[in-house]
């Protein structure tokens, strides 16, 4: 599969620069940004240059698709899947970037945000388009650190520190399990690209060395697990949202988790003739997930922890179809990044509404007694997201949901798509909570202390901006979803 993945654009290095135009744009944007923060700190230049980078690098990503030019270098793969990721970063870098804009939280250093989503867009591109597990190493690795610094991010106070210590431990330990794991395939198969250890793995598992593999697989499976939140490495995942600025959660719920979860789906590809035993380990991981999410995201009122949670879920949905990934890669490809551009919007936007609501602190859900009467449009608008998070129709997440549950159906996995329904019927109760609250409940001084200068305050223009585009998204690509999915119909593999 490795091989036939498209290799448009030749072997030779100036292809695969022309190709890789995209993440180069991004790596000189994060330099830049950078160099701007030590010779003159200017928040308004550091935002100036990171929309900048990011308008370039999707401009081209846009011409590189259109025109179906890619290629295959070593360590990296540019097909079409590694396109639309770079665009699913770059929109989670916008979204974050837009929401930092917004936060006028206490000690909030101003060019922390833009310098440290320039670093972390560049790490999720090069996640995106890793065809090895070095430099899948290398890349979680920039993520991390600029993720750290982000969340941090030059704010006075414990809170943030402590969501950054609390995602730091794990990334630590993912970055050790990720190194033993990627020496262990090295010692059996004597390569870490993933397209040498695909060809040579069903070869060393008739061989002695079959329980290194396993191990080998294994350990990676646990540092992809750590990074991105599956169950059961998933317990830094609320804690860290719910202290980290706005801009970190946006980042770390959409375009992180979007970059590894691309990254482990060619990890599985490479792996998949391990067979049922690998199959099983997906599975238990994708039910664990879901089930660990859910009900963790229904104990939740504090609307930051429950999106936490909620991630955690979405994570479980997406690898519901990981199972059949060597079997149908096209529709796993096309399936998994049609539900990650959806959740990346989405997962956005309601991190938009939670900051519009109450601003860079936490927000619990008695606060949003009647806010239906005094903001009915941001009221109106934060349930429609929520509700397309649940998979309702006529939403766009119902579109991503189906094509997810469809594709694992032809797959064979029956007990995944009924553990994957019955996640979505839990995420109606908790999801719908929020929106009785707003719409039915009012507010009073049992319910918890409320904001009276937030029903007129005016909502910043930046998450305006965000709340508007998911609405957009929600509703147009929710009733009329064909040309979304003939889009990444074209990027599957």
């Amino acid at each position: 599969m490795f091989e036939a993945v498209v290799q448009w654009g030749g072997q030779g290095g100036v292809a695969f620069v022309r190709s890789a135009l995209p993440l180069i744009v991004l790596a000189v944007t994060a330099l830049v940004v950078g160099g701007i923060e030590l010779v003159r700190p200017s928040r308004r230049a550091h935002i100036a240059v990171l929309s900048a980078g990011l308008g370039v690098s999707f401009f081209l990503s846009w011409q590189m698709w259109a025109s179906a030019s890619g290629a295959s270098q070593g360590m990296f793969l540019i097909d079409r899947v590694t396109i639309v990721g770079w665009q699913i970063a770059i929109i989670a870098t916008a979204f974050a970037l837009l929401v930092s804009c917004s936060d006028r939280g206490e000690g909030v250093e101003r060019s922390v945000p833009a310098a440290m989503l320039g670093v972390i867009a560049f790490g999720m591109a090069l996640l995106v388009a890793a065809a090895d597990l070095v430099v899948i190493l290398i890349a979680f690795e920039i993520i991390a650190a600029g993720a750290v610094a982000l969340i941090v991010g030059g704010r006075a106070g414990g809170r943030a520190h402590e969501a950054a210590v609390k995602f730091f431990i794990p990334s630590l330990l993912a970055t050790a399990f990720m190194a033993m794991g990627a020496a262990c395939l090295f010692g059996v198969t004597g390569a870490t690209e993933l397209g040498a250890i695909a060809e040579r793995i069903p070869e060393c598992m008739a061989s002695p060395m079959r329980s290194l593999v396993l191990v080998g697989v294994g350990l990676v499976t646990v540092a992809f697990a750590l990074r991105i939140a599956i169950a059961a490495f998933h317990a830094w995942m609320p804690d860290a949202i719910e202290g980290a600025p706005p801009a970190a959660a946006v980042i770390l719920t959409t375009g992180a988790m979007a970059a590894g979860l691309i990254a482990f789906m060619r990890v599985a590809l490479a792996v998949a003739a391990i067979g049922p035993l690998w199959r099983g380990l997906l599975t238990a991981l994708a039910v664990a997930s879901i089930v660990v999410g859910n009900l963790g995201a229904l104990a939740q009122t504090n609307l930051k922890r429950m999106l936490g949670f909620a991630a955690i879920a979405q994570v479980g949905l997406a690898l519901i179809v990981l199972p059949s990934v060597a079997a149908d890669p096209s529709g796993v490809s096309r399936a998994l990044i049609l539900f990650l551009l959806v959740t990346v919007v989405l997962m956005a936007a309601a991190f938009a509404a939670v900051s519009a609501i109450g601003g860079a602190g936490s927000v619990d859900s008695a606060q949003l007694a009647g806010l239906a009467s005094r903001r009915p449009v941001l009221a109106a608008t934060f349930s429609l997201i929520l509700l397309a998070l649940a998979g309702l129709p006529p939403t766009v997440g119902f579109v991503a949901r189906y094509d997810l549950f469809l594709t694992a159906l032809g797959g064979g996995d029956v007990g995944l798509v009924l553990v994957g329904a019955f996640g979505s019927v839990l995420s109606i109760a908790y999801f719908l909570k929020p929106v009785w609250t707003m719409v039915f409940c009012e507010p009073h001084a049992s319910m918890g202390a409320f904001d009276e200068d937030a029903t007129v305050r005016a909502i910043p223009a930046p998450l305006v901006a965000v709340l508007a585009i998911a609405a957009m998204v929600v509703i147009l690509f929710g009733i009329l979803p064909q040309n979304l999915v003939a889009y990444l119909s074209l990027s599957a593999w």
